[in-house]
């Protein structure tokens, strides 16, 4: 038969959760800011780790969706964008000139 001591963690070890309780309540009560602080950078880690979490898996996701489109269109040399590039200024010098 079990006494209330064993039975409640009182026996081992000394009155464990006697103190256990005792030291929480005493520093909940008269440090109530290391608390506040630890609650604090708690949940301030831990929403930004699955954020992050979040920001680069879609990263590399758009990154791989981005790589597999582009490997099913046809390649275009660099002179063609940049004769396009130089055109649409042209088109915006004589669009400024016209007014």
């Amino acid at each position: 038969m079990t006494s209330d001591t064993t039975r409640y963690g009182l026996g081992h070890g000394g009155l464990y959760l006697y103190f256990y309780f005792y030291f929480y309540f005493y520093c909940y009560f008269h440090f109530y800011f290391y608390f506040y602080f630890y609650f604090y950078f708690y949940f301030y880690f831990y929403f930004y780790f699955y954020f992050y979490l979040y920001f680069y898996i879609n990263l590399y996701c758009s990154y791989l969706c981005r790589g597999l489109q582009q490997s099913q269109q046809p390649t275009v040399p660099v002179a063609v964008g940049a004769s396009s590039i130089l055109e649409a200024e042209i088109q915006h010098h004589h669009a400024a000139e016209s007014l």
